[in-house]
């Protein structure tokens, strides 16, 4: 089965609003934060984020958790800036033990991100292996203050993307994940190609009118006579690739009259 990720779209004010989300929901349900005594080469505090299946087994599933450092850091008594670099993901037993010292994630800064006074944004982990369908997990995310000269750790990339290249006469962003490649036209808004592991195209837009090239491609989702916005082979948006992580990119297209924005998170 393929699976194209998650599609946000929007209206934009003024025009209304339409809201379109596909996701696999994971309930995450975040602890209290507590300093952590300090060991050698250890960010000094922790916050405990337990994932519980929720009713369905789960295999290699990813987690994505909203955090907020800057509030963490002052419950546990510290001060300073966010240092990103410090950031890591443990999984621990019901103990407190350490299972698994290197969980792969990435964090993905907010808009309004500030490292000292609002250093939110989206936490995503791989939750590695199997899960039962009535078990809960444990994570330890351990971060650390500006200074602490951390480097950031290096994960394996699950999904690549490589942004503005060249698709069918139009600059894309090519996506690469599980063994699926896609390519998004970027003024079009929309995918173009999507090749599974035999090199099938289960989109092939190409300019060949109407069904047969033209009227294809994926989400084609506003009406001509509101703009025909999201389509490839136009030129009617902007597109902006707004995460590229291990685990997860994601990429935004705003129409160019302002009313529409979309936008697509692959896993």
């Amino acid at each position: 089965m393929l699976h194209l990720g998650r599609l946000t779209a929007t209206r934009l004010p003024r025009a209304g609003s339409l809201a379109l989300l596909m996701i696999l929901l994971v309930a995450a349900f975040a602890g209290a934060p507590r300093r952590a005594a300090l060991a050698q080469a250890e960010p000094q505090f922790q916050h405990l984020i337990t994932v519980d299946a929720d009713g369905f087994a789960r295999q290699n599933k990813v987690v994505e958790v909203a955090l907020n450092f800057t509030p963490l850091i002052a419950a546990a008594g510290g001060s300073g800036a966010l240092d990103p670099n410090s950031i890591r993901v443990r999984e621990i037993n019901a103990g407190g033990d350490v299972i698994d010292n290197a969980v792969p994630f990435q964090f993905d800064k907010a808009g309004n991100y500030h490292a000292a006074n609002k250093a939110r944004g989206t936490l995503v982990f791989l939750m590695t292996g199997s899960t039962a369908a009535n078990e809960t997990r444990r994570y330890q995310v351990r971060f650390d203050v500006a200074g602490s000269g951390f480097s950031a750790p290096a994960f394996t990339d699950r999904v690549a993307l490589t942004d503005s290249v060249g698709h069918k006469g139009y600059p894309s962003v090519r996506v690469v994940a599980g063994g699926v490649e896609y390519f998004y036209h970027k003024p079009g808004g929309g995918f173009a190609t999507l090749l599974d592991a035999q090199n099938n195209d289960w989109i092939n837009w190409n300019t060949t009118p109407q069904g047969a090239g033209d009227f294809r491609g994926i989400p084609n989702m506003v009406h001509p006579s509101d703009g025909g916005y999201f389509h490839p082979g136009r030129n009617s948006v902007t597109t902006t690739v707004v995460a590229d992580g291990p685990l997860r990119a994601s990429f935004r297209s705003g129409s160019n009259n302002n009313a529409w924005q979309v936008q697509w998170d692959i896993f």
